[in-house]
C-alpha cells in the first residue's frame, strides 16, 4: 500500500455500515472485560494476556469521552489498575520510568542478556504499562505530560531495537511492534495537537534543556507515522479495524493542520488606518493534504459518529486555507456538514472542535460566507493571526508570492516523504487542479464504499 500523503487514493474497503453505538459498545465491552479480569483471581492478573487485551484496546483508540467515564479518578478501576502497575513493579525494581528511555533500555538488555525470557518480559512491562499510565495522563488532559511520556516509550522502542537488532529469538522488529510504534506515533501526535490547541501551552525543551521549535516537533512525529504506515488500511474491516483507520487519517490530518499554520508565511500585513499586524498565510500543500486526509477519516467514521462531523468542519475550514477554491467545492461540503449533523444523536453531539479558538471562529466564518456569496465564484484568502487567533479575509491578496517560500533541507526531505519519491516543487505550483480538485478525490473515496 502506498503511503497515505502522496498523490494515490486510497479506497475504504466495503462493509456494512455501523452506527456509532455499535463503536460505544464494542469499546465499552472491550474495556469492561479487561478491567473485570483484573479484578478477579491473582493468577489472571498477572498473565501478560489481559494486560495485552487493555493495551491494545487503548492503542485501538478507545473513544476519550467513554474511557474517561470507565476510567475517572474516583472510579475503581483506574485505580485498581494504578495498584496491579504499581504492586508488578515493585517486583522489578530494575524498572524506573523516571529515567532516561535509552538508560532503562540499554540496562534491561545489557543485564539480562543471556536470558531472551527476561528480556521480553522485562521489555513487555516497560512498554505496556507506560503506554497505560501515559493514557491516564491523557485522560487527564495534561497533554503535555502525555506529549513527553509517549516520546519516551517510542525512545525506547527504538533504543531497543538498536540493542536486539541481532538477536533472532527476541524478535523486535516484529509486525506487532511496528503497530506499537505507529499508534503510540499517533498518541504523540494527538497530545501535541491538543496541546497546541489550548490557550496555555507546554513549552517544549530537549533533555539537553533546548526550547525545541513546535514545527520541527509535528514534522518529526509526522516522518515517525509515515515510516510504519504500510498496510494500515487493513482488508478485513471491522468495527475495531475501520475505527482505527479513521482515527489514523484524523490524527494525519490533524498534523497537516498545525503544519500548514506553523509553516506558513509570516509578514506584516496592512490593516485599516495605517495601521500594521503580523499575520500566516497558511501554506498550500499541507493545507490541501490536510483537507484530504479530514476526507479520507470522513469515508471511515460511521455515519453518525461526531469525530465525522468534526472532519466536514475541518474540511471546510480547510478549504479556506487553501484559498480560491470553486465555491461549488464550499457548498457541496457544507452540505455535507449539515446532513451529516442530522445524523447524530444528540447524545453523542460534542463541539470540542468548536470550543479551539481558531476552530470557533471559523463557525461564524464557515455560516457568513455560506449565506452571503451569491456573486462570488471563489473563496477569498485567510490571513491568521495566531497571537489572537483572530482571522482576517482578503479577496485581493495575492497567496503566490507569500507561499512560495525557499523550503529548508529537512523540509524538502519531508514533503518528498508525504508526496512520494518523484515529488518536484514544479508539480505543486498553486492551483493544480489535480492537487486541489476535491470534489473529485471525494467522489473517488465514496464510490469504494
Amino acid at each position: 500500500m502506498s503511503k497515505t500523503g502522496n498523490n494515490s487514493v486510497l479506497t475504504p474497503f466495503s462493509s456494512e455500515p455501523e452506527s456509532y453505538t455499535d463503536v460505544l459498545q464494542f469499546f465499552q465491552s472491550s474495556m469492561e472485560k479487561c478491567l473485570n479480569a483484573l479484578n478477579t483471581k491473582q493468577q489472571i492478573r498477572d498473565s501478560t494476556e489481559v494486560w495485552d487485551e487493555l493495551v491494545d484496546t487503548i492503542l485501538s483508540f478507545v473513544p476519550l469521552n467513554l474511557a474517561k467515564e470507565l476510567l475517572q479518578d474516583t472510579n475503581p478501576g483506574k485505580q485498581l489498575v494504578i495498584s496491579l502497575i504499581q504492586d508488578i513493579l515493585v517486583q522489578n525494581p530494575d524498572i524506573d520510568f523516571t529515567v532516561d528511555a535509552n538508560y532503562m533500555s540499554d540496562n534491561i538488555c545489557a543485564r539480562y542478556a543471556d536470558d531472551h525470557f527476561v528480556v521480553r518480559y522485562k521489555t513487555n512491562i516497560v512498554i505496556h504499562f507506560k503506554i497505560i499510565l501515559t493514557f491516564f495522563e491523557l485522560l487527564s488532559e495534561d497533554y503535555g505530560s502525555a506529549f513527553f511520556s509517549f516520546r519516551w516509550i517510542l525512545q525506547f522502542i527504538s533504543a531497543t531495537k538498536r540493542s536486539l537488532q541481532n538477536d533472532k529469538i527476541v524478535d523486535f522488529t516484529s509486525v506487532q511492534i511496528n503497530h506499537i510504534t505507529l499508534q503510540v506515533a499517533l498518541y504523540l501526535a494527538k497530545s501535541l495537537n491538543l496541546d497546541f490547541n489550548q490557550s496555555k501551552r507546554v513549552k517544549y525543551v530537549s533533555p539537553n534543556s533546548v526550547r525545541v521549535n513546535r514545527l520541527d516537533l509535528f514534522k518529526g512525529v509526522l516522518f515517525t507515522i509515515l515510516e510504519h504506515s504500510d498496510g494500515v488500511v487493513s482488508k478485513h474491516q471491522g468495527i475495531r479495524e475501520k475505527h482505527i483507520t479513521a482515527e489514523y487519517f484524523k490524527i494525519c490530518a490533524e498534523i497537516y493542520e498545525s503544519i500548514a499554520l506553523l509553516d506558513g508565511s509570516v509578514f506584516n500585513y496592512e490593516l485599516a488606518h495605517d495601521l500594521k499586524a503580523t499575520v500566516i498565510a497558511p501554506q498550500n500543500v499541507f493545507s490541501t493534504y490536510m483537507v484530504r486526509q479530514y476526507m479520507l477519516a470522513a469515508v471511515h467514521f460511521p455515519f453518525n459518529d461526531p469525530n465525522r462531523l468534526v472532519c466536514f468542519h475541518k474540511i471546510l475550514m480547510g478549504v479556506f486555507f487553501v484559498g480560491n477554491v470553486d465555491m461549488r467545492t464550499f457548498d457541496y461540503f457544507y452540505n455535507q456538514f449539515h446532513q451529516c449533523a442530522k445524523s447524530i444523536d444528540e447524545r453523542h453531539f460534542i463541539t470540542d472542535y468548536a470550543n479551539f479558538s481558531l476552530s470557533g471562529t471559523f463557525v461564524n466564518i464557515i455560516e457568513s460566507v455560506a449565506k452571503k456569496h451569491q456573486n462570488r465564484k471563489s473563496l477569498p484568502y485567510v490571513l491568521i493571526r495566531l497571537s489572537t487567533n483572530e482571522v482576517i479575509i482578503d479577496s485581493d491578496f495575492d497567496c503566490t508570492s507569500a507561499n512560495r517560500h525557499t523550503c529548508s533541507k529537512e523540509a524538502g526531505k519531508l514533503k518528498r516523504k508525504v508526496l512520494g519519491s518523484n515529488y518536484d516543487d514544479e508539480q505543486l505550483e498553486l492551483g493544480d487542479k489535480g492537487l486541489n480538485d476535491f470534489m473529485s478525490f471525494w467522489h473517488q473515496l465514496s464510490d469504494g464504499l
